[in-house]
């Protein structure tokens, strides 16, 4: 299923739904006779109707957020519909979506299957020159790209796939809200990202600290350790095994013996 799952994952591309449909809804129901509408009125037995009603706001919620994270008033000039062009809006729009979809599919995945769990997402952005300097359209971007998945893989009768990617896509609506909240008591983007910056920072030392928690457990099982430095030395390979399985992330080579020490010195203090 791994690699199953690795070859979807590879893909650059939204291809199951049509982004305009959702674009020209102006947030109403699906227009007769589309693809959406057929889901809607439950003419695609893979996918259930409540489920299409649940997918069509929840993603046209996903989409408004990309266009627009800072309200309607706030909307960029280059998605704007000017003179009824929207033939350039919705190309400027779907070109940047696809930008940053891209984007994500290069970050670092703890198993190098090509999909990136919520967790390691809301790290690496943060961590990516690109992604970083528009967390909430990455965020935006982040449940598009999954819901896409989802469809496909309700098209497709993978169970696992639908029910991952709506895990993933759902995930990134709990950090769209965090944004939207931050967005209540600020007046601007800018603002936002150092707010949810200095969370970001918490974020990327959250392996070491459950890195540290699982020492400390380790350490904790036993009552015979002749010393607390033969202790370290026997738990570190242990923690960065750990490390590297749940996080792909390590303590240094060089000193991570000496870091765990530490830790086991400080907990025996508190």
């Amino acid at each position: 299923m791994v690699s199953e799952l690795g070859a979807l994952g590879a893909r650059l591309e939204i291809n199951n739904f049509n982004l305009r449909e959702l674009l020209h809804s102006g947030a109403d129901d699906p227009e007769p006779g589309t693809v959406w509408c057929t889901w809607w009125e439950g003419g695609e037995p893979k996918i259930p109707s409540f489920l299409a009603h649940l997918l069509w706001w929840d993603i046209y919620a996903a989409i408004d957020f990309f266009i627009r994270p800072e309200g309607y008033d706030n909307t960029p000039d280059a998605y704007k519909v000017v003179d009824d062009d929207f033939e350039t809006a919705d190309a400027n729009i779907e070109r940047d979506l696809n930008r940053y979809i891209q984007r994500l599919k290069t970050l670092p995945t703890r198993q190098n299957d090509g999909f990136i769990a919520p967790y390691e997402f809301e790290v690496a952005a943060w961590n990516d020159e690109f992604l970083g300097q528009d967390y909430p359209r990455s965020v935006a971007a982040y449940m598009i790209y999954y819901f896409d998945l989802a469809l496909h893989g309700l098209l497709t009768e993978n169970a696992s796939l639908s029910a991952m990617s709506l895990a993933y896509a759902y995930t990134g609506r709990i950090f769209e809200r965090e944004i939207r909240s931050d967005l209540r008591v600020s007046d601007s983007v800018k603002h936002v990202q150092s707010m949810i910056g200095k969370r970001g920072s918490f974020a990327r030392h959250a392996p070491t600290r459950e890195m540290k928690q699982e020492a400390i457990r380790i350490y904790c099982e036993r009552t015979d350790w002749p010393s607390k430095r033969q202790a370290a030395k026997t738990i570190f390979p242990i923690v960065q095994a750990y490390g590297r399985e749940r996080f792909n992330h390590l303590l240094s080579a060089d000193r991570g013996e000496q870091t765990v020490y530490e830790w086991l010195i400080r907990y025996e203090k508190q």
